[in-house]
């Protein structure tokens, strides 16, 4: 099919299916679990009743949206931040100093040789993405105009921006036994400090988008992509996600 590609905004021949999660959380999601896909959670279900509700299970070909980018912007500027995070997350031949190393477990996980442009760049193209599906589980992802037009330039020249920028945090939940790691959560509108954001959780990962900084303690500034090349994932305690989860994100 022809049409409009939402990145480029050329008239080009569009991909059938572009995934808003890269399919590759799914399929090669060893380094958290060994079932190989995750299971699509209503989180407002369980916030307002406490029902733990499965929407739908072994989601291994994830939830995606039909035309909404071109065969370049998807395979080719989209796939190259797509490409370095399934290196970076799964790639068991990544040198020491390139993999992700789980140092002070009790408190955080982290790598300090990343590569910030292409890490930010692959997180912050799952939020643009997620803001333009149709799918009714990313319904609550409405990002303004403005700010989603700056996201698409970031996205399309391959610009990070600063590490104020839409800074994008990590909490993680591997140490949990508690809960099981392919859980895929109702993204929904959060606050961060002074500032509007989203929370996704998939794969072992509570990660939240800020639109700043304003009004967090410096401590935490260590768990966003850094532009040292520093990725630190904070520990939820064991045995502690679920009430996080209630009690952190209920509205």
């Amino acid at each position: 099919m022809t049409g409009h590609c939402n990145l480029c905004q050329k008239i080009q021949s569009l991909q059938r299916k572009s995934h808003i999660i890269p399919e590759f959380f799914y399929y090669e999601s060893k380094l958290f679990h060994e079932h190989h896909n995750l299971k699509a959670f209503d989180l407002i279900k369980f916030l307002e009743t406490g029902e733990k509700k499965v929407i739908m299970k072994k989601q291994k070909s994830g939830f995606y949206d039909e035309n909404i980018l071109c065969n370049n912007c998807d395979g080719v500027v989209i796939n190259k931040y797509e490409t370095y995070g399934r290196e970076f997350f799964y790639s068991a031949n990544l040198r020491n100093d390139k993999q992700l190393l789980v140092r002070n477990a009790t408190k955080y996980i982290e790598c300090l040789n990343t590569d910030y442009k292409l890490l930010k760049l692959l997180f912050l193209s799952i939020l643009w993405k997620a803001s333009l599906s149709d799918q009714l589980i990313f319904s609550e992802v409405s990002i303004d105009g403005e700010r989603r037009e700056i996201l698409r330039q970031m996205l399309l020249i391959g610009d990070p921006g600063s590490e104020n920028e839409f800074p994008v945090f990590f909490l993680h939940t591997l140490f949990d036994n508690k809960i099981s790691k392919d859980y895929f959560f109702h993204p929904f509108k959060s606050s961060f400090g002074d500032n509007d954001g989203f929370t996704f959780c998939f794969g072992g990962f509570i990660i939240i988008y800020a639109y700043g900084i304003k009004g967090l303690p410096d401590n935490l500034l260590q768990y966003r992509i850094q532009e040292n090349g520093t990725f630190r994932a904070l520990t939820v305690p064991p045995g502690r996600t679920w009430s996080l989860v209630k009690n952190w994100y209920k509205r």
